[in-house]
């Protein structure tokens, strides 16, 4: 993926949880069609069918895989036909100098996709089997990989958040977000409505992330991303 089509696709990963930490939780509820007493069975089963498990799906890509695909760029291909024009009229330093350059951006791309590839396989192992649902007005404890939009999920400290939720009870909650954001302090989420044209993702204080963990405190809130449609998905 390039960096104009990551960008691309984080803004408009972003967009949809500004719309949601702007607007009252009744609203969220109506939009996703459900209820704080949860979805019925047969509403589940449907929206597996639509939405598809709450998985993330990672391919296993070799390290060379990755390496080759930092050369696979018109830009690239420009510079190598530079280098060799270069070393063809006798620049020798100059062809060199361009030589560096398309060696040390190849490096820093494969370290960066290699580093994130494994950091996403190291997220799939702390999101735990299972989460505490309400679904037809009752407490159970789903596996993570039936949780769809609309589900509501409980929370409670030592609890790894399986999707992304939009907060609707927040008693202390602390979560850790250090995974996706790199920031070591436990954020504080709140119920509320958060106010202002855009929002960004590290300041979505009422939204609960796929892949952080509870700290403190307990919450409940319903699901409105789940599996590669989460941030965590766009990371």
């Amino acid at each position: 993926m390039s960096l104009n089509n990551f960008r691309s696709e984080n803004t408009i990963v972003e967009n949809i949880f500004q719309r949601y930490t702007g607007i009252p939780v009744k609203e969220v509820l109506k939009e996703l069609q459900t209820s704080k007493n949860g979805l019925d069975s047969l509403e589940v089963s449907a929206r597996l069918l639509r939405y598809g498990h709450n998985v993330l799906k990672v391919h296993s890509v070799s390290w060379w895989f990755i390496l080759l695909r930092q050369f696979k760029s018109p830009f690239i291909y420009l510079l190598l036909f530079a280098v060799i024009l270069a070393f063809f009229l006798g620049e020798f330093i100059d062809g060199l100098l361009i030589l560096i350059f398309v060696l040390i951006n190849a490096s820093l791309g494969f370290f960066q996709e290699f580093r994130s590839d494994q950091a996403l396989k190291m997220l799939q192992k702390y999101i735990s089997s299972h989460a505490r649902l309400i679904r037809d007005g009752k407490a159970e404890l789903v596996e993570i990989s039936n949780i769809v939009p609309g589900d509501i999920i409980q929370l409670q400290p030592g609890d790894v958040i399986a999707a992304d939720m939009r907060l609707f009870e927040s008693n202390g909650l602390n979560v850790d977000e250090s995974a996706l954001t790199g920031e070591s302090e436990p954020v504080l989420k709140t119920e509320g409505i958060l106010h202002g044209e855009k929002t960004p993702i590290h300041k979505a204080l009422n939204i609960a992330f796929s892949g952080s963990s509870v700290v403190s405190g307990e919450g409940l809130g319903v699901v409105i991303a789940t599996g590669s449609s989460a941030y965590i998905g766009n990371i």
